[in-house]
């Protein structure tokens, strides 16, 4: 792969958590990130699944986007949409990381 393809996948992976442009171009866990204090790139994701039952949601990414030092995966079973459970639930993980991080500073 050339360099220019791994830009353009992250580039991809951070405007799930950002927008381009106007709030309403948002990537689809921009509601969840929005003013978050680190830059997050990562990818949603809903699992459809048989038997009438609810999706699995998911979100995998890491943080800071630009120097990555930590990575998250959040799955939940059943759950729903990705930017509406799992995302939600990896954000307040990497809240937590954070606060861990400053207060052993």
């Amino acid at each position: 792969m050339k360099p220019i393809e791994y830009f353009n996948i992250l580039k991809g992976l951070i405007e799930v958590t950002t927008y381009p442009g106007n709030s309403s171009d948002g990537g689809t866990a921009y509601h969840v990130f929005k003013n978050f204090k680190e830059l997050v790139a990562g990818k949603t994701g809903t699992a459809e699944v048989t038997g009438g039952k609810s999706p699995h949601s998911w979100f995998a990414g890491f943080m800071p986007a630009n120097n990555p030092e930590v990575s998250i995966v959040s799955f939940v079973e059943n759950g729903g949409y990705g930017s509406e459970v799992a995302a939600p639930i990896a954000k307040k993980a990497l809240e937590k990381y954070i606060e861990l991080k400053n207060n052993n500073k």
